[in-house]
């Protein structure tokens, strides 16, 4: 069976996956265990596995490690839970203002 997905893999950077960068609708409960399968990923053959970030918990941490796997799909929203940057709202009000004092 050949996929159209994402060309991701390192090691073999032709081979199409089944992971897909746009999607008009994102199932996790049934993407994750069908990469798991397809790029044969375990706990077995996991070099290393991320266990805490300093003030999230552990839902935190793993809806954290879910978007950030999304890449440029949730890119937003992986900067603003992971890295404390603010929202795109929050940069527009800042340039505003800044803009209204003069400053650029």
């Amino acid at each position: 069976m050949a996929y159209n997905g994402y060309k991701c893999i390192k090691e073999d950077p032709n081979w199409e996956t089944r992971i897909y960068i746009q999607g008009g609708d994102i199932d996790v409960e049934t993407t994750y265990p069908a990469v798991e399968k397809a790029m044969e990923m375990s706990k077995g053959n996991t070099y290393t596995e991320l266990s805490e970030i300093q003030g999230m918990t552990f839902e935190q941490r793993v809806r954290f490690g879910v978007n950030a796997i999304s890449g440029e799909v949730n890119a937003i929203e992986t900067c603003m839970r992971g890295f404390d940057l603010p929202s795109p709202d929050d940069w527009v009000a800042m340039y505003d203002r800044d803009k209204a004092a003069g400053v650029i």
